[in-house]
């Protein structure tokens, strides 16, 4: 088996905005960009060919997520790669007064509200007694089964699913009344320095 050469590469964005509601411009805030480069062999000569991949693929990870930026995407900025989303543009939300920025509605749309969570704990609860009651006691749950039969087992599910989708438009709504009764007259964008 060759030997590999590996070296990582990071990049450093730094962004801040201007809030909407109150008008306070909020501290520096940063989020880094790691890319690692891969060359077969040991020395000079593969560190060099390891850094310059890796160098590659940074700038071009950087690149889309500018292109993104520019668009007013912020939140398709951050991709999920390899198992690992990239937390990009996360605070979208002013410090001074909690208003949600317009450039960062569909990032706290993606995030869960009091009914998402309750909904989690309630399935997780199921399914934790269900597998107890299928481990211990399996009497209960044989009665629970021959009772309510395969809806034992699709009812947590259609509950968790429904909950879900509930939670989904309630979040929309709050920010949508949020944002609507804020009367934001001019939208900002966040301010971003690409090569901090």
């Amino acid at each position: 088996m060759p030997y590999l050469t590996n070296v990582t590469a990071t990049g450093t964005v730094r962004y801040r905005f201007t809030c909407e509601q109150c008008g306070e411009t909020t501290p520096w805030y940063s989020f880094t960009v790691t890319r690692t480069g891969t060359a077969s062999g040991t020395g000079d000569d593969a560190a060099s060919a390891a850094h310059s991949a890796a160098q590659k693929a940074l700038q071009f990870r950087l690149s889309e997520i500018k292109r993104d930026a520019e668009k007013g995407r912020y939140p398709e900025c951050s991709v999920v790669q390899g198992g690992n989303g990239e937390d990009l543009f996360k605070h979208y939300r002013c410090p001074n007064c909690q208003a949600v920025q317009s450039w960062g509605v569909s990032s706290a749309k993606s995030s869960f509200g009091k009914i998402g969570v309750f909904t989690l704990l309630l399935f997780s609860a199921y399914v934790l007694v269900y597998a107890v009651l299928a481990c211990f006691i399996k009497s209960a749950a044989t009665a629970v089964w021959n009772a309510l039969g395969v809806w034992s087992l699709l009812i947590p599910v259609i509950v968790l699913v429904v909950g879900l989708i509930a939670d989904s438009v309630a979040v929309r709504v709050k920010l949508k009344k949020e944002l609507s009764g804020r009367g934001v007259k001019e939208k900002r964008r966040p301010e971003i320095i690409w090569n901090a």
